[in-house]
């Protein structure tokens, strides 16, 4: 007679309950994220001081809507819309050097416009034919 061996029931595989959590927190916060750059289409302002800057335009507005450069650095405006575009200075009495600042003639979309700031302080703009939807903070520092 041959001895009975007992047979182990299968091993179920046991998942940390912390690592569940860990994963369900983690879809949360990318899902929380997801929302607020859908909800926040004019982006977040930005605080560094570069010494070149983009902002791009769309069909929500620009992002982002304020940018801080150094003095002599070039910002430059994308338009990634499908209506053209225009730029003016909205701040009250701009210096002389920021004459010409603008694009009379518009930015059609896919196409940039660039503009060389030379003079510190802070300037505001907008597209004069959709002031509410395009209009931003240039802020140039030293």
């Amino acid at each position: 007679m041959e001895p009975q061996t007992q047979q182990k029931p299968p091993q179920k595989s046991h998942v940390n309950p912390l690592f569940i959590v860990g994963v369900v927190v983690t879809a949360l916060v990318a899902i929380a994220i997801s929302i607020f750059v859908i909800m926040n289409p004019r982006g977040v302002e930005t605080n560094a001081t570069e010494t070149s800057g983009e902002v791009i335009i769309t069909e929500r507005g620009v992002t982002p809507p304020t940018i801080t450069v150094k003095k002599g650095s070039s910002v430059t405006w994308i338009n990634q819309d499908t209506a053209v575009h225009k730029l003016a200075l909205t701040s009250l009495n701009p210096p002389t050097e920021l004459e010409g600042f603008g694009s009379t003639e518009g930015i059609a979309s896919g196409e940039p416009y660039s503009f060389l700031f030379e003079v510190t302080g802070t300037f505001t703009y907008n597209d004069p034919t959709s002031p509410e939807l395009v209009q931003g903070t240039i802020i140039v520092e030293e």
